[in-house]
């Protein structure tokens, strides 16, 4: 067994793992998920100039880093299990007795095929981010696939200016994951962020 595999033995029902190509809003999804009270979250992951631990307030002064992406701290897989700061994230986690969520730009079901993935789906010519396309060269966006820990997430359906496509597709997701919905505040967070696209 690799050190990532007993890793990830480890996090099977602490952790879930966001999977995205890079600009498909993988950020956006993992704070969407983490406003519910299972999951781990604080004012440092938020990466704000506010202190705030609500990853669905958008903050008056922004994120510190590509605020239109939402970008937070200790998510991203690789440099979260191996810095310190990361590991001291989890470990809080941990003892909240809180689920830890992850994301990462590549597959981990050759290593572990409990963990819970959602996988980010979508078109991306239809997602209209061209503040984002100018740093991110985007590929096109996951295809859906069919295996026992995976839920496809259709981003585009996530983030429609249509009122009941976002809503099937949030309750969709609160359903798979057993999350209380929120629409209200979630939906007011994506016409926040989908504002900050142009």
């Amino acid at each position: 067994m690799t050190p990532s595999r007993n890793i990830l033995k480890k996090l099977e029902n602490k952790a879930i793992i966001i999977e995205y190509i890079r600009g498909s809003a993988g950020n956006l999804v993992g704070r969407i998920i983490a406003s519910d009270n299972k999951f781990y979250w604080d004012h440092d992951m938020n990466n704000s100039y506010e202190y705030e631990s609500n990853p669905i307030k958008w903050p008056k002064g922004d994120y510190k880093a590509r605020a239109n992406t939402c970008e937070s701290r200790y998510g991203f897989f690789d440099t979260t299990i191996t810095s310190v700061e990361g590991r001291n994230s989890i470990l809080k986690a941990m003892k909240a007795k809180k689920l830890y969520i992850f994301r990462l730009n590549s597959s981990l079901r050759h290593l572990n095929n409990t963990i819970k993935v959602i996988r980010i789906v979508g078109i991306n010519n239809r997602n209209n981010r061209p503040s984002l396309y100018t740093t991110h060269s985007v590929k096109e966006f996951y295809k859906p696939i069919k295996h026992p820990n995976t839920y496809n997430l259709n981003i585009n359906n996530l983030t429609s200016t249509d009122y009941n496509i976002f809503k099937k597709e949030y309750i969709g997701l609160c359903n798979n994951l057993n999350l209380t919905p929120n629409i209200e505040e979630v939906r007011n967070f994506l016409l926040i962020w989908k504002d900050k696209q142009k």
